[in-house]
């Protein structure tokens, strides 16, 4: 009697995670674990040698979904896995250097989590995935993110749609909320002349401001005045420009500073 190889499954026990199944299958060299729903907060420290039992050269087949995860944090063991699941859990953060790992798989499946902000360097160097699932994320749709369509667009086939649900969408703005980023013009991205409203001013004791936008600037910079607010439009050649105005000044110093992602540029007029 021969059985086929594809019927032989070997349980592995030595450093399974508790609520987790370890089984390597020879017919393909996976390595599946598979924990229960809702039991970890974060990935295991530690699994078992993907290598072990024979045949060598396992990869893992990773299944998270429906946990508890919010960072996929670095673990030595995503250098061999082949495949991983981390849907609909509390996922909202994945460092670069996890990104990077990521891009390397066969399978990635994110969908239905927390993801706002997409890593830029994903469109800079033009990284790309053999298959990603990244619908049901509120995603973020700014003048900063409108990198992100065209991203998409180049992993092509690679980027998963499913047949009878949401494409990928905006979670926020509001005015852009659940509208597929595919269908986005880039002055959906950036509309013109959009105002970004301070939240906290600077007074006699403070050493810095932030807006609304999340954009930090030292109080020093601006000649002890109080009120302010930005502009935000496009610019040639920039998605975007954050103009902060003073509507108060002292000694007749009136600041207007441009925003880039990595510097501050000021700009005087007297």
């Amino acid at each position: 009697m021969t059985v086929p190889l594809e019927k032989f499954v070997c349980p592995v026990s030595h450093n399974c995670p508790q609520n987790c199944t370890c089984i390597k299958r020879p017919s393909d060299l996976s390595f599946s674990v598979s924990c229960q729903p809702g039991t970890y907060l974060h990935l295991p420290k530690l699994l078992p040698d993907p290598d072990e039992p024979p045949p060598r050269k396992g990869k893992f087949h990773l299944n998270f979904s429906a946990s508890n995860i919010q960072t996929l944090e670095f673990r030595p063991y995503l250098h061999q896995t082949r495949r991983i699941d981390v849907s609909c859990s509390k996922l909202h953060s994945i460092p670069h250097e996890v990104w990077r790992l990521l891009s390397k798989m066969d399978h990635v499946d994110l969908s239905g989590n927390q993801l706002t902000i997409l890593p830029t360097f994903l469109g800079s160097e033009s990284i790309t995935f053999r298959w990603l699932a990244l619908h049901e994320n509120p995603l973020r749709c700014n003048c900063e993110d409108i990198w992100i369509r065209g991203w998409l667009k180049s992993i092509g086939q690679g980027l998963f749609a499913p047949c009878c649900g949401s494409l990928v969408r905006c979670g926020y703005p509001s005015v852009l909320q659940n509208k597929s980023i595919f269908q986005l013009k880039d002055e959906d991205f950036c509309p013109e002349n959009e105002v970004v409203h301070i939240v906290e001013v600077c007074g006699p004791n403070s050493s810095a401001i932030f807006s609304s936008a999340h954009t930090f600037f030292p109080c020093e910079n601006f000649c002890h005045a109080r009120l302010y607010f930005f502009l935000k439009t496009r610019l040639p050649g920039m998605h975007i420009g954050y103009f902060l105005y003073l509507s108060s000044v002292h000694h007749k110093c009136e600041h207007v500073h441009r925003v880039s992602e990595k510097n501050i540029h000021s700009y005087y007029r007297l």
